[in-house]
């Protein structure tokens, strides 16, 4: 059952899938405000390279050349004396069904495949797509959510103010976050570097 004791959405267990730079820092982000014990997983293959040490992402040259998903875990225990548990895998259409075993699922991917995995996987399982344009953003629910196509040839991470940008729109996606965690409440965002939608 996705409810417990007083008709309060369950949410127990989150899992994060895709831990770059809107991935990461939000992990951080539930892990410092983290007050209910909640058990945080994260999802994700690839391995941290110095350009994921550009500030965009929570990774520290202590951990270059791990996964992705041990140097996390390194580094959010390091920071928060707190554990996280991880997935080290790649997510595809054959181990998608994972996703039913958490109450929450946090969708940080940035492949078309993935999110589209992940939208029908989530159906009935509340789930929150985090992504970026070219300066552009979105915090949306699964509820009538269409995935972008993959932007080729574009990395975030090389643009000029890519940190203050990922910095911003993590720390918006992690309030939306912890909203629905607190009250349930499912709130939707949209903009770029200057400017913050709500979306009604």
């Amino acid at each position: 059952s996705k409810f417990k004791r007083g008709g309060n959405i369950k949410n127990d267990t989150i899992i994060i899938v895709g831990i770059g730079a809107l991935g990461s820092h939000i992990c951080a982000n539930i892990v410092a405000d983290n007050r209910e014990e909640r058990k945080i997983t994260v999802m994700d293959f690839d391995k941290v390279e110095n350009r994921n040490l550009q500030g965009t992402q929570f990774y520290t040259s202590e951990v270059k050349d791990y996964f992705k998903t041990d140097g996390l875990q390194y580094l959010i225990y390091k920071v928060f004396k707190k554990e996280i548990n991880f997935i080290n895998e790649k997510l595809i259409e054959a181990n998608v069904g994972l996703l039913s075993n958490y109450d929450m699922v946090i969708d940080a991917c940035d492949n078309f495949d993935a999110r589209s995995a992940i939208t029908e996987a989530c159906r009935d399982i509340p789930c929150v797509h985090l992504g970026f344009g070219k300066y552009t953003w979105s915090i949306l629910w699964n509820e009538g959510y269409q995935p972008p196509e993959t932007m080729t040839n574009f990395d975030l991470c090389e643009l000029p103010g890519a940190s203050s940008f990922v910095h911003m729109v993590a720390a918006i996606s992690s309030s939306v976050i912890q909203e629905y965690l607190t009250t349930g409440g499912k709130k939707e965002f949209c903009g770029n570097r200057f400017s913050i939608r709500e979306i009604e």
